[in-house]
């Protein structure tokens, strides 16, 4: 089978899950909204279509491995007299969030974190190292 959107790509078949915010391929792809986006399938199962694919979303760590890193980041917030950055350098850390590939909606992947939250903590850093803590 080609790879050409043009010739056609089976996508994901997202299904609903328990929690009514989520759909789920068989193959883990996960979307918020069952036609938001294509994205192709490694299991082939779903329809075939012929509008542009997207790559899957990053998938978000788990619940418990989230919950660690707010405890970690809320911690660091309280130590550090629960200060901020400037708005001017939390725009900075998002327009550098924005091009990352782990970004899905306002979600790291690597970390969990909200980054709308997380970008004006200023003990909070990067997961990747693409900006530091302000006080680095």
């Amino acid at each position: 089978m080609s790879d050409s959107p043009a010739t056609g790509i089976r996508a994901c078949l997202f299904e609903p899950t328990a929690d009514p915010r989520l759909f789920r391929c068989d193959c883990g792809a996960r979307a918020s909204r069952p036609t938001a986006v294509h994205y192709p399938c490694p299991l082939a199962r779903g329809p075939l279509v012929s509008e542009p694919i997207s790559a899957a979303p990053p998938l978000m760590p788990s619940l418990a491995r989230s919950a660690l890193h707010l405890a970690g980041a809320a911690a660091a917030f309280v130590a550090d007299g629960f200060a901020r950055v400037s708005e001017p350098a939390r725009q900075t850390r998002l327009a550098i969030c924005r091009t990352c590939d782990q970004l899905s909606g306002d979600r790291c992947a690597q970390c969990g974190c909200f980054m709308s939250a997380k970008a004006g903590i200023r003990s909070q850093a990067c997961p990747l190292g693409k900006w530091p803590a302000a006080g680095e």
